[in-house]
């Protein structure tokens, strides 16, 4: 079971991610900005933070950034409805930035299960989550 912070501006994408963590046996909780999400951050920890990349005021490559001054952050997997796949534009910024993973909308439901089972997996192995674990 983790625990995972989800950032998304859009209420029904966060309420069905939410939704799917929850049947997947993890503990979500949402926010609707970046700005939130660091607030959160500094009283609460969490195993990864799932994040939109295109959000108004602060994006997801600002979160990132911001999220490297806080104490042993979690991994980021970044979704996004645009730049739709790992090795576009927006993916290769994420994922030079540190993201673990960067995830294209619609999520596919099951490479998103495998990829926490992953983070599981080796939370569980190294009692705590790597910032630079190694996706399949």
């Amino acid at each position: 079971m983790l625990d995972v912070l989800v950032i998304d501006d859009d209420p029904l994408f966060a309420d069905f991610l939410k939704r799917l963590l929850v049947r997947q046996g993890h503990r979500p909780v949402g926010v609707d900005s970046a700005a939130d999400a660091i607030r959160i951050l500094q009283a609460l920890r969490f195993d990864l933070i799932i994040t939109d990349v295109v959000m108004p005021e602060m994006d997801g490559i600002e979160f990132i950034r911001a999220l490297r001054t806080l104490p042993a952050p979690p991994p980021v997997v970044a979704v996004t409805g645009s730049d739709l796949n790992e090795n576009g534009t927006i993916g290769r910024i994420m994922k030079a930035l540190g993201a673990l993973a960067v995830m294209p909308k619609p999520l596919d439901q099951a490479a998103l299960e495998a990829l926490l089972g992953q983070v599981e997996a080796h939370r569980h192995a190294e009692g705590e989550v790597c910032c630079c674990l190694a996706t399949a």
